[in-house]
């Protein structure tokens, strides 16, 4: 028997309080618009993760009945980041879930006819790119993903690990799904440390024990990879062992997060936006962290074997910092004539396995604040004259860096000279004589005091 026919069997051995789950008595809502609690409350699911792992073992050899789930990626010292999560949750069917509030629109429905939820939900419900799992165009579960800065623990259930909040939004969307006939009734609630599934049963909400990631048993790549299959199961010619790579798929999907991106930044720069190339992950092998910003992470990495420095970008959360990258791709193809000199040169920049945008760089080396705190705060005279020249360089170009800092100036060895390359260009504008002045003086200031 497949795991999707024992989900969908009675389950004796659960029994069902009257009332909501007893971790939720006595605890303030915070008031939202996401949606009520379930009717007939929160309840346990307690022997899913069991089940995940006797599935596991009782056909781990028996490759007719489904793909073996995704071996960790070369890089594996990442699995546990968020973005490793994120990158599997997309890696099969994954589509923004606006897609669902396009195919509202095209029904000419309003939050006026969401019954269950409050009349100003649909901006809320559809307004966060978490993800809808698509098989043959039909909805197989809802993905909810959570970090730790986004719960308030005031409000939690389920052991502190996941909030009440989180609850009622995957509630609020099952119930969406489900009146709507969308697809099915099953979702995914992740916080990255825990994950848990959940069964929309009429009016309560089903959800099981959390599958925690720093356990291997099931394992969360594992988990995750049959919580994302449990609709397709019973069909496994509908299996894949890797994420579609159709264009016009992608253009579909990101088309709509451009979109929103440029709503939610009040910008009006859709022109800018173009459709990238789609990457696979497994040609990617990540190395040491950088640093991150935001939502997005620099690497040392290897690229189809080459080495570069990696600018990641989580489009899952952040969609509209989009625009800086498509400023950032945008200068540099404005002082293409100083990439490797002046600039690091960009070697290629796109989508990897849909989820992520990415930009690969060559190696521009350590920044000039790492230079000075290991030269007593002091930089050479020679540092400084090339920092100094390099700016001027793209000057020459029309362009504006737009960021002083020292973080921003890195160095290298050109034939026996120190060279200084600028880097990070998200925030560099056309420019003429007078602001290049300005920024010049600013950079001289700041090297002064080295």
């Amino acid at each position: 028997m497949k795991l999707l026919e024992l989900l969908e069997q009675p389950l004796p051995e659960v029994s069902f309080c009257p009332h909501p789950n007893p971790c939720l008595i006595g605890k303030a809502l915070r008031p939202t618009s996401i949606g009520e609690h379930p009717p007939g409350g929160y309840h346990p699911w307690p022997d899913f993760v069991k089940k995940v792992v006797e599935h596991k073992q009782r056909y781990r050899s028996d490759d007719s009945s489904f793909s073996s789930p995704p071996a960790t990626p070369r890089g594996g010292h990442i699995v546990l980041e968020e973005m490793g999560i994120r990158c599997l949750l997309y890696m099969y069917w994954g589509t923004a879930i606006s897609e669902m509030g396009r195919e509202l629109v095209t029904r000419g429905e309003t939050s006026e006819a969401l019954e269950f939820a409050w009349s100003d939900a649909v901006r809320d419900l559809l307004g966060w790119p978490d993800h809808v799992l698509h098989v043959n165009g039909r909805c197989k579960a809802i993905i909810l993903a959570k970090t730790r800065l986004e719960l308030d623990d005031s409000t939690s259930d389920l052991g502190g690990l996941v909030s009440k909040l989180a609850l009622q939004q995957m509630f609020a969307y099952l119930r969406l799904n489900a009146h709507y006939g969308f697809g099915s009734v099953y979702g995914i609630l992740t916080n990255f440390e825990s994950s848990w599934f959940c069964k929309l049963d009429g009016d309560r909400l089903l959800v099981s024990e959390p599958i925690k990631a720093s356990e291997c048993r099931p394992g969360i790549y594992a988990a995750l990879w049959y919580l994302s299959h449990l609709a397709v199961l019973d069909d496994p010619k509908s299996i894949v062992s890797s994420p579609s790579h159709d264009l016009a798929a992608t253009k579909l999907v990101f088309d709509s997060i451009f979109k929103r991106a440029c709503v939610a930044a009040d910008l009006h720069e859709a022109d800018m936006l173009e459709y990238y190339r789609v990457y696979d992950l497994k040609s990617v092998e990540f190395h040491s962290c950088l640093g991150r910003f935001g939502s997005s992470s620099v690497y040392r990495a290897r690229m189809d074997e080459e080495a570069v420095v990696l600018k990641v970008l989580d489009v899952t959360q952040r969609p509209h910092l989009m625009l800086d990258f498509v400023r950032e791709i945008d200068a540099y193809d404005r002082l293409v004539a100083v990439e490797g000199v002046c600039v690091p040169k960009l070697l290629e920049y796109g989508f990897l396995s849909g989820a992520l945008f990415f930009m690969a760089f060559s190696d521009a080396g350590d920044n000039l604040e790492v230079l000075a705190s290991q030269n007593g705060g002091r930089l050479g005279p020679e540092i400084k004259q090339s920092a100094i020249q390099s700016l001027k360089s793209i000057h020459s170009l029309d362009m504006s860096h737009g960021d002083i800092r020292l973080a921003n100036m890195c160095y290298q060895l050109q034939g026996g000279k120190a060279q200084v390359l600028w880097i990070d260009l998200h925030q560099s504008f056309r420019s003429w004589t007078e602001e290049h002045e300005r920024e010049l003086n600013t950079l001289v200031t700041l090297l002064d005091q080295y």
